[in-house]
């Protein structure tokens, strides 16, 4: 993809254009004090030594060489910090609007992105692109900058001169940097192909790792990605080889064109006063100007590897409208939750107070909501409609891959549907936007717990929560006496997906998590799979009692305790079947009362756990 070609990043870089031409007049003058130090240096060192020099005479060339040496670092000093401050700031922006759109390719089930390429996205392409500002943009307007400043330098003095450094310009500037492109190219395209397919591999093992062990071959998938890190690693050392001998190339002209500056000065300015002074001072700051043009061509190899990062971030800003260049957060270092007021509506802008809802209203209507997955052919939901008032406690019930947990995720808002719609409070979910965690709350099957405390885990959200109260909530699904075990209590990290707990305690501390919630609405998924059957009674039994006013959802495959629960709904390809209170179903359906008989059966022959 040309760089020039991504929308986004031409507008994102507008935005802080005064600060990279400031960046750029500062590099400019950096590398210009470093070629005049070198230029009066050999003046001053060519003055010195001719017969009858004094002191006075060589006081100017000695100012000038303080005045460069010193404007050297200061410059350098200076450009480094407002080129990085500039690009540090976009890229900061970049990352956010990033993983806005991770954000909202992880909420979409049906979303075809690996874990590797949303982290790859995160990390290494917003690396490359800052590496595009700062490793190529920059250095390459510096140096063309340079080159032509220094061709009008040379120019003044003679033709011969100004001839010389078009040939060096033509050479060095620009001919052996697109050498290097150019065969460096199809390599670079290579080895980020093989790097995307190598980290989308290595997540998806990582994150597998067990079964790996499980099934004996952890040292085989090992053996894999071993084999495809020195793969990348081969070809980047091809890469390199190739660099590096056109950068010996360029340093090889440089060397040549030093050398052509001192005879050209000699034959075109020894007749000038002065003349033979400056022999030393072309051919010294010919040499100066090997530090910038040698690099050029490493600079240009990198181009392809920063129009591929480009091209992948381009996949998720510019795809996704919810996130695109025209939403990418302004905010700063000063005030990094401000946005503009074009971006009122972005998911990054936190919603303004509490949100109040009218608890009188129905707490969730679908009417003839219809949704597939891509990959299937048929509906998972199909003409859906439902009411369920608020404060009621609703269990849908229905075999695997009925739609329950389909159902649960669009009123949470991680999936769309296709036709219909669905309202929470008689206001249409979509309109909630970034204030719908205030609305709804959810429990998955397989609750993630982040490596932090315990205390981090149960408020994510950030805001004051008294001890007592996390505590409580603690103690009341069953992990009072894990608690109080512990030396740092409620400070005490759990590792990554809550490792230092087991699955029954990490399950149990997502379900406080819940408890804790403000959320009117309560949805749960499976929230007992990990439990057995005693306590999955006594925590419903807790979770009933303690959100007592509010309105619960239970998506379940089994009818255990299912009398507690004010309405049932049998969920079946799609739609609901069966809808009513245990009592009335099990005095008027069938159906109902055959799939009652069925789980206590299969209750009565269970092993005792």
């Amino acid at each position: 993809m040309k760089l020039w070609r991504a929308t986004w990043l031409v507008k994102v870089t507008k935005r802080y254009r005064a600060q990279m031409l400031l960046a750029l007049v500062l590099g400019l003058a950096t590398y210009g004090c470093a070629v005049l130090l070198m230029f009066t240096s050999g003046y001053l060192i060519s003055k010195t030594a001719a017969p009858a020099t004094t002191l006075f005479s060589v006081l100017v060339p000695v100012a000038f060489v303080q005045l460069f040496g010193l404007g050297r670092p200061v410059g350098r000093y200076a450009e480094r910090l407002v080129s990085h401050d500039s690009v540090f700031r976009l890229t900061s922006r970049v990352r956010v609007a990033l993983f806005q759109a991770a954000c909202e390719r992880t909420r979409n089930a049906a979303d075809s992105y690996a874990t590797g390429e949303l982290l790859q996205g995160l990390a290494s392409d917003v690396g490359n692109l800052q590496n595009l500002y700062l490793r190529i943009g920059f250095p390459l307007a510096i140096a063309d900058v340079l080159w032509l400043v220094a061709s009008l330098f040379c120019g003044f003095f003679s033709w011969q001169m100004l001839a010389l450094m078009i040939l060096v310009g033509a050479v060095c500037v620009f001919a052996l940097p697109a050498l290097a492109l150019v065969t460096t190219r199809s390599l670079e395209r290579a080895r980020t192909s093989e790097q995307s397919r190598e980290s989308i591999s290595l997540i998806d093992d990582i994150l597998g790792r067990d079964d790996w062990r499980m099934a004996g071959r952890a040292r085989v998938a090992l053996s894999l990605h071993e084999s495809a890190l020195e793969q990348l690693d081969a070809t980047s050392a091809r890469i390199r080889s190739r660099v590096r001998v056109i950068e010996a190339c360029s340093i090889i002209a440089m060397g040549i064109a030093s050398l052509a500056a001192a005879l050209l000065s000699a034959s075109s300015l020894s007749t000038a006063p002065d003349g033979s002074f400056l022999i030393a001072a072309f051919a010294l700051g010919m040499l100066a100007l090997t530090e910038v043009f040698s690099l050029l061509p490493a600079t240009a190899s990198s181009i392809t590897a920063q129009e591929g990062a480009v091209s992948e971030l381009s996949r998720f800003l510019e795809e996704d409208r919810s996130t695109s260049c025209a939403q990418i957060p302004a905010c700063n270092a000063k005030a990094s939750t401000e946005c503009d007021a074009a971006q009122v509506d972005s998911p990054c802008k936190p919603p303004d107070g509490p949100l109040v809802v009218d608890l009188s209203n129905p707490a969730i209507q679908a009417y003839d909501v219809c949704f597939a997955y891509p990959e299937n052919a048929c509906d998972t939901l199909s003409h859906l409609s439902t009411c369920i008032p608020s404060g009621q406690h609703v269990a849908i019930l229905g075999r695997s891959g009925s739609g329950k947990s389909t159902f649960l995720s669009m009123l949470c808002g991680r999936l769309e549907c296709a036709s219909g719609h669905v309202n929470l409070f008689e206001r249409e979910l979509a309109s909630y936007g970034s204030a719908l965690p205030q609305v709804i709350a959810r429990l998955d099957q397989a609750p993630y717990l982040f490596s932090r405390t315990i205390r981090e885990n149960l408020v994510l959200d950030g805001s004051v929560v008294p001890d007592e109260a996390l505590s409580q909530a603690l103690r009341a699904v069953g992990l009072g006496q894990v608690l109080e075990a512990l030396p740092q209590g409620l400070d005490t990290p759990i590792g990554e997906t809550g490792v230092q707990l087991s699955g029954g305690e990490a399950h149990r501390l997502a379900l406080a998590r819940v408890l804790l919630s403000n959320a009117p609405i309560v949805v749960l998924d499976e929230p007992f799979n990990a439990l057995d059957d005693a306590t999955e009674a006594q925590l419903l039994d807790t979770l009933l009692d303690v959100l007592g006013n509010r309105t619960i959802v239970l998506v379940t495959h089994h009818l255990m305790r299912i009398d507690r629960f004010d309405r049932v709904l049998l969920m079946e390809e799609g739609r609901f079947t069966l809808d009513g209170s245990p009592a009335q179903l099990e005095r008027e359906s069938a159906h109902f009362r055959s799939l009652l008989a069925l789980e206590r059966e299969q209750a009565s022959q269970a092993p005792i756990r």
